[in-house]
């Protein structure tokens, strides 16, 4: 019996793995979920689902499964029409993402779905919904509800006991009535927009509550009263108060530390703008028009208000232009020395207040001023092709002629493009000898939404794209950019200055990417059955990706050997630690293709019998790239020469 009991259990831990990898068979998905799922989706159109029995519904695009139960159906802009049903027994679902469709009629309620923490039915044709809409959802995070055909109504009450809810947002979507009082206890918001609806009344004094709020959006209302209350909400980074009714002063804002944006345009606001306005360090946008301010406007860094002021008056009219530049301001350079009949080039720096040309017969004037219009390209004898990477450090940077230079004394020029012409990105900066560097677009997408329209049209023009994530920052991984998601475009245009390079590096950067990702599908496993019900191989790849990770991926700028990086001992390290990777693998396989043969070779094996490659391994970071490429490339085959070597002699002695 204990034999047969142990057999049972076995299996059954199979069966389970199976499920958990999803990789050469599928899962069963409960009868109830199944059952769920058909009957929220029946009468909805342009659906490309087979529900044949035979099907895994948990194959099907845009539904994720775990432990046999649907958490995800996300459905974004797919072109579907037709209403909803009940979405009651689909209970492990965590999100809800139908934005961007043609779905109409009521929404049906979603009320009891404890652990669903997003819900997205923006952009869709919903003209009603049930009562108990938002009832007992204790774990919902986001909330997005714009852009909807709405019949006239009020936040539910039940809101207020979405206790984690940070993101609400419900932009034109026919809300009548006063500030929701809904949302008295929903003190985690960090986000919540409300703009084009029919709000009325005052701010009430409870908003202060929202201490945690960033953004915070309340245009296109007819609100009215004073908003003193709003100087309480310290970590507001965007407010938006344009075109209602708000009256009184403007509010003390410099408790605000983290505020870049600040419209109130289009309001009844008088009085004097205050004067600590202008200390606001982190200010970028400011819209105070067609209000009754009066009295001097305070001077803003690099904003030439005092000049309007003597233009125009204390109160200027909109679209009032006045030179950015002083021209009284005296500005420190050297010049070249020119003289009459001297040859001038690119790149030659003159102090004449007046330079006269003559070329080929025709002289041209020169001042030391000139103005280029923002879309014609700076004229160039020829464009160079995008054949080659530009390769930097953290802190210095090489230059064309050898020379390393601070980074700190290389312009670099960061286009926001969310209130800008997307095209702005386009435009380069030129930065005298050290040359010409192409504008960044950083872009901060609303809850991290990366298909908005402004997101990929600056992706389009940059190629390139990095992902920030808050997470490796709190873990204190930098640079926090995440690896999987980060991409460019640019890799085919590198190729030929790669291969000339390094013949292997595509192979092996394609080797590493794998690697990582398949850590990423493992660590999921890992958090539900433990690191021991991995095979060999998976032990292998986390050991892997932690070398990547940990002492490839991470930088630390204020170290002598990590502050700069040639693309060299990139290169190699990367090199070595996936030649490692291959070796242990080959020699893991063989040794179990060997079957009951000489000694059994596991990870642990390789790492108790190599402890000194190992750490040299670990330890490739360390080398200081101030002793020399020569020396370090010999360091570098040496420890690839070594690790070869190193596995050879493991496998002869498991024979």
């Amino acid at each position: 019996m204990e034999i047969h009991h142990h057999s049972l259990l076995r299996a059954l831990f199979l069966f389970l793995l199976c499920c958990l990898l999803a990789t050469t068979s599928t899962c069963t998905l409960k009868p109830l979920d199944r059952h769920g799922i058909q009957s929220f989706l029946a009468n909805v159109k342009n659906l490309d689902f087979d529900w044949g029995s035979d099907h895994d519904v948990c194959s099907f695009r845009g539904i994720l499964c775990k432990r046999e139960r649907i958490i995800s159906i996300n459905l974004n802009k797919r072109g579907l029409t037709g209403y909803l049903g009940s979405a009651r027994y689909l209970t492990a679902l965590e999100v809800l993402s139908l934005e961007g469709n043609a779905l109409y009629g009521r929404i049906p309620s979603i009320s009891g779905l404890q652990n669903l923490t997003r819900l997205d039915l923006s952009g869709n044709s919903f003209t009603s919904f049930t009562h108990d809409f938002l009832r007992n959802l204790p774990s919902l995070e986001h909330l997005y509800l714009e852009n909807l055909p709405l019949q006239p109504w009020t936040i539910p009450d039940s809101v207020a006991g979405c206790n984690y809810l940070q993101y609400l947002h419900a932009s034109n979507s026919s809300i009548t009535g006063g500030f929701p009082l809904a949302l008295a206890h929903v003190t985690s918001l960090l986000e919540l927009s409300l703009s084009g609806n029919q709000l009325s009344g005052v701010l009430p004094s409870w908003v202060g509550g929202f201490v945690s709020i960033t953004w915070l959006d309340l245009a296109g209302q007819n609100m009215s009263g004073p908003v003193e209350v709003l100087s309480k909400l310290t970590n507001l980074e965007d407010l938006v108060l344009s075109e209602n009714q708000f009256s009184g002063s403007i509010p003390d804002l410099s408790a605000l530390k983290n505020l870049q944006l600040f419209w109130a345009d289009s309001n009844l606001f008088s009085g004097l703008v205050p004067e600590n306005m202008s200390s606001m360090a982190k200010m970028k946008s400011l819209n105070l028009a067609n209000n009754f301010l009066q009295g001097p406007l305070p001077s803003f860094p690099n904003r030439p208000l005092k000049t309007i002021a003597i233009k125009s008056g204390d109160v200027g009219p909109c679209g009032v232009s006045v030179p950015t530049l002083n021209k009284d301001q005296l500005w420190e350079f050297h010049p070249n020395k020119l003289g009459v009949r001297d040859a001038i080039a690119n790149g030659h720096l003159y102090a004449d207040t007046e330079l006269e040309l003559e070329f080929q017969g025709i002289k041209k004037e020169f001042t030391m001023l000139h103005t280029w219009p923002l879309w014609t390209p700076r004229r160039v004898p020829s464009k160079l092709a995008a054949d080659m990477p530009l390769l930097k450090g953290q802190l210095t940077m090489t230059l064309p002629d050898g020379r390393e230079e601070s980074v700190m004394k290389i312009t670099a020029f960061v286009a926001n493009t969310s209130n800008m012409p997307v095209a702005a990105c386009e435009i380069s900066i030129n930065t005298g000898q050290t040359g010409s560097l192409k504008i960044v677009g950083s872009v901060s997408s609303r809850g991290e939404d990366l298909g908005d329209p402004v997101t990929s049209a600056t992706l389009s023009i940059v190629q390139v794209f990095w992902e920030l994530e808050k997470k490796l920052a709190q873990r204190k991984h930098f640079p926090s950019v995440n690896w999987l998601i980060s991409h460019s475009k640019y890799p085919m245009a590198f190729e030929s200055f790669y291969g000339k390079f390094n013949s292997d590096f595509i192979d092996t950067r394609t080797r590493a990417r794998e690697v990582l990702q398949r850590e990423d599908d493992l660590n999921e496993t890992v958090q539900l059955v433990g690191k021991d019900a991995l095979g060999e191989g998976d032990n292998i790849t986390l050991e892997t990706a932690k070398l990547l990770l940990e002492d490839y991926l991470v930088h630390n700028a204020f170290t002598l050997y990590d502050k700069y990086c040639p693309f060299y001992k990139s290169v190699w390290m990367m090199c070595n630690i996936i030649h490692f990777n291959t070796l242990a693998n080959q020699a893991v396989e063989r040794a179990a293709n060997a079957g009951g043969e000489g000694h059994k070779i596991t990870y642990s094996v390789v790492k108790s019998r190599m402890p000194d490659l190992f750490y040299r391994l670990l330890s490739q970071k360390y080398e200081d790239p101030a002793e020399g490429e020569d020396v370090l490339l010999v360091k570098f085959q040496k420890l690839y020469d070594d690790l070869t070597t190193g596995f050879r002699n493991l496998k002869d002695e498991a024979r």
